[in-house]
């Protein structure tokens, strides 16, 4: 007869329940932290962070170390940050997570990053996009030469929209080749790199083996130094269409961002096709949200934005309710800027004074796109009382950032 299996240790299942729990919920990211009392989670999500106790049932020392087992990482390590990657499966559903651990006082720091939710990302037309911003976003990859900068801070969706773009074109007859670290969506017809520095795999050697594979559309999953940078601008201009995400506040950001990791200005003005700048944020729960004033960082209150059938007012975070589950808030929303790259931003960009010419370039452009730009989107869902007023006060405080 053969031995019963043995049940899963307190700390094993406990981890099971938070990461199928993450997934179900929406969650972001998850981060263990220890104090001298114990163990802290913290989850991100819609609604943004919240925290609780690990139960002092859970060993907190055996609950890194299994999460350390599942990535593959060396649970004896605990003087050296590490980085891996696990996979949960539960039922139908399975997400991959990234994990990063870190010494620290009282023990180690987990932090774990949801990358997967589904096979297949979501589809272009379903991100919130305006049809203009859609129909500039699929023209810039149907062309397929020069390069395309998605930009916005940690967590805001950047590669969601790219592969969502790149899902527009027909695998089958564009070869298309994507750099990530780690690769965040599997797709069939798509040959997926994902770098590994520690093996000697950057994303610039990435990249340039990647060229001689004959690439029609290059994803690099983040442009973050000087090298990654110049060979992306030297692909789009020999004729290769890339899509790049890059860590700055706004579309003036990402090109100052650019420049800043030292791609000469003539080059970036000729490869550059077209910049977006997105935000997710949280979309407020329409039964239990409350009125809420008028930040005075957002100016006066500008009661022309909406129509007052379709102006709720200011509103906040209510208390949460049965239809919000308790949270205050259902999902999140897509906010966009896409801008295309004109003359006047290609001579700004080239001049040795052209910083402020490029602001005025570039707010030339917002000022003439159906839907406006970032700070007018926010403004007018606020107006709208369909997204905390503080967050659109937030959110437009790192679009008018210059990166």
């Amino acid at each position: 007869m053969e031995p019963a299996p043995l049940a899963p240790s307190p700390s094993a299942a406990w981890l099971d329940r938070l990461l199928g729990g993450a997934v179900t919920e929406g969650v972001v990211d998850l981060h263990l932290e220890p104090d001298r009392a114990g163990l802290w989670v913290r989850r991100r999500g819609a609604g943004g962070w919240e925290e609780e106790r690990v139960p002092a049932t859970i060993a907190g020392p055996e609950l890194v170390a299994r999460i350390k087992v599942l990535a593959h990482l060396d649970p004896n390590e605990r003087r050296l940050p590490l980085d891996g990657r696990l996979r949960w499966s539960g039922g139908t559903q399975t997400a991959d997570f990234r994990v990063a651990t870190l010494p620290a006082l009282h023990g180690e720091v987990v932090a774990l990053r949801v990358l997967q939710r589904s096979a297949v990302p979501p589809a272009l037309s379903s991100l919130g996009l305006s049809s203009a911003a859609e129909e500039r976003l699929r023209s810039w990859l149907a062309q397929g030469r020069g390069l395309v900068a998605i930009a916005g801070p940690t967590g805001a969706g950047k590669t969601t929209t790219a592969y969502a773009a790149l899902g527009c074109v027909d695998a089958t007859q564009r070869k298309i080749m994507t750099v990530e670290d780690p690769v965040e969506f599997q797709r069939d017809g798509f040959v997926q790199i994902a770098v590994d520095a520690e093996q000697g795999l950057t994303f610039a050697d990435a990249l340039r083996s990647l060229l001689r594979q004959d690439p029609d559309l290059i994803f690099v999953g983040e442009v973050r130094d000087a090298a990654t940078a110049a060979v992306a601008v030297q692909a789009a201009l020999t004729g290769h269409g890339v899509v790049a995400t890059v860590h700055a506040a706004s579309t003036e950001g990402a090109i100052i961002r650019l420049l800043d990791l030292g791609v000469e200005p003539f080059l970036l003005a000729d490869a550059l096709a077209g910049v977006v700048a997105q935000r997710l944020v949280a979309r407020l729960c329409p039964v239990c949200r409350v009125p809420a004033p008028w930040p005075r960082d957002l100016g006066p209150s500008p009661d022309g934005v909406v129509s007052g059938a379709e102006r709720s007012g200011a509103m906040t975070r209510g208390p949460g309710c049965a239809a919000c589950a308790g949270r205050g808030v259902v999902g999140r929303v897509g906010f966009f800027e896409v801008i295309a790259v004109t003359r006047a931003i290609r001579e700004a960009m080239v001049r040795v004074d052209g910083l402020e010419a490029l602001r005025g370039a570039m707010a030339a452009e917002v000022a003439v796109e159906r839907g406006g730009g970032l700070r007018a989107q926010l403004l007018e869902a606020a107006c709208r009382g369909g997204i905390d007023v503080n967050d659109a006060c937030t959110g437009m405080g790192d679009a008018d950032d210059g990166g």
